[in-house]
């Protein structure tokens, strides 16, 4: 009887030390990609296999709240719900400048971190990937 009560108080303390283990982690994810800036380097297209890959500076800053995109010459700043490993972003709550002219590469990945649909990211080392149903995103991280 002994025997299965210490068994048992030890599988639940292996259990309390793992959940608190992927909480300290999940903390870090969001901790790292709210703490960097995010440069975009290439974009897959799901649906036709297209990569692109841009020489541009495109860069990405998250918040607790938001997001920040800096495009060639227009600044977007929109509202995104970040959790452990998802982004939603809100393409009503989205406002960017329109000071002049961005190139249409800069509009469609603005476009794609503002749609509706729910993002996986994943962080690995410095480089980030941000994924949807239609598009892979990776990005790297500036500092």
């Amino acid at each position: 009887m002994k025997q299965i009560i210490a068994l048992a108080v030890v599988s639940f303390v292996g259990l309390l030390c793992w959940a608190f283990t992927a909480e300290l982690l999940i903390s870090s994810q969001q901790q790292h990609l709210m703490n960097g800036e995010w440069r975009i380097k290439k974009v897959q297209d799901k649906t036709t296999g297209q990569t692109i890959t841009t020489a541009k500076d495109y860069k990405i800053k998250f918040y607790k709240a938001s997001f920040s995109l800096h495009l060639d010459v227009n600044s977007c700043l929109g509202k995104a719900d970040i959790t452990s490993n998802t982004i939603r972003t809100s393409p009503d709550q989205t406002t960017c400048s329109t000071a002049c002219c961005d190139t249409k590469e800069a509009k469609a990945l603005a476009a794609m971190l503002d749609s509706p649909s729910l993002k996986t990211y994943q962080i690995q080392g410095s480089q980030l990937t941000i994924s949807d149903k239609k598009y892979i995103i990776w990005l790297k991280a500036t500092k």
